[in-house]
């Protein structure tokens, strides 16, 4: 088509627009255009070469046609897509004159970022989960240079990924941030290392002893590597007795020892029975030894049943509900 014929068919198309009162518009693509969004709107690939339009053009420019690429990457926009599918459609009222059609290269802007700019953020958020006491436990970020890429624009950064609140050696957590639309997650590595009170033997203590203060102490003791859940406390250690023999200096963990058995193995016991006004008690064979709370097995010696107990106190058991018996 000649130019003179362009002209032509524009100027017939004006005063058809005119003649149906429609307001008209032409739009003019770019060839190649830079986003600073999660979205790309119409303004940002084209602008305005209009003949007549109406009041709505700043809605029209606003329109969403497409998401942009990842920070750093590009997309293709096609200009006929924009037309035919998107403000046409939306903006049935308007006449839009037809253009050459156009791949438009749409390039995300980005800058970098590092772990470490955020490492206050996650410091926060360790502080207020970890139970370690204050001044016990250190953090150490292992990975504050590593970066990713986002748009140049204010970032909704949270920490999470904590799964116990008494962390120690490599801790992973997970770094979101928030653009619009769009969501960066980067993983988060730090080191926690754990220097606290823990009870240790202050002696040998021999297999079935009472542990008390009389043969372990608390100590400051790093137990980053620690690969065993220690015992913080005296308290934890009443009724308690060792399970094995234990040499001098030993950090005391939860499996070196086990509550001191009030009902043993043969004793005979009393299966306390109670009816409201009326409470009886039934001797019978424990036939396993058991410490305040425990569920043990005790034997009607008559009928050699077995019957599922819990005891009470010493030499005291009482019938679990709905008395399982064997």
């Amino acid at each position: 088509m000649t130019g003179l014929s362009k002209i032509v068919l524009i100027l017939f198309l004006a005063l058809a627009a005119s003649a149906a009162n429609k307001p008209l518009l032409a739009i003019q693509f770019e060839d190649s255009v830079s986003v600073n969004d999660t979205v790309i709107r119409l303004r940002d690939v084209a602008h305005c070469d209009s003949i007549r339009y109406g009041s709505n053009i700043k809605d029209i420019f606003n329109t969403v046609v497409g998401e942009s690429a990842p920070p750093g990457f590009s997309r293709r926009v096609g200009s006929d897509e924009v037309l035919d599918c998107i403000l046409k459609h939306r903006f049935p009222a308007m006449e839009f004159l037809p253009r050459p059609k156009k791949s438009i290269v749409v390039t995300t802007a980005s800058v970098n970022k590092t772990v470490g700019d955020y490492d206050d953020l996650i410091r926060k958020y360790l502080q207020e989960k970890i139970k370690w006491a204050s001044g016990d436990f250190a953090i150490v970020s292992r990975n504050s240079g590593e970066t990713f890429k986002c748009l140049d624009r204010p970032l909704s950064v949270e920490v999470s990924g904590l799964t116990t609140a008494y962390p120690k050696g490599v801790v992973n957590l997970l770094l979101t941030a928030k653009q619009g639309t769009r969501k960066f997650a980067v993983p988060v590595v730090c080191n926690i290392s754990v220097t606290t009170n823990v009870l240790v033997s202050t002696r040998e203590i021999e297999r079935g002893t009472q542990l008390d203060s009389s043969n372990c102490s608390l100590q400051k003791r790093d137990i980053t590597r620690f690969g065993h859940e220690s015992i913080s406390s005296c308290f934890e250690l009443q009724n308690m007795v060792s399970m094995r023999t234990i040499s001098k200096g030993v950090i005391i963990y939860s499996q070196m020892v086990v509550r001191r058995p009030i009902v043993s193995k043969e004793d005979q016991v009393y299966v306390v029975v109670d009816r409201g006004r009326i409470k009886v008690s039934i001797a019978m064979r424990a036939r396993e030894n058991g410490a305040m709370g425990d569920k043990i097995w005790v034997e009607n010696e008559a009928t050699h049943k077995l019957i599922r107990t819990k005891v009470i106190g010493m030499d005291e058991v009482t019938m679990l509900d709905g008395g399982q018996e064997i």
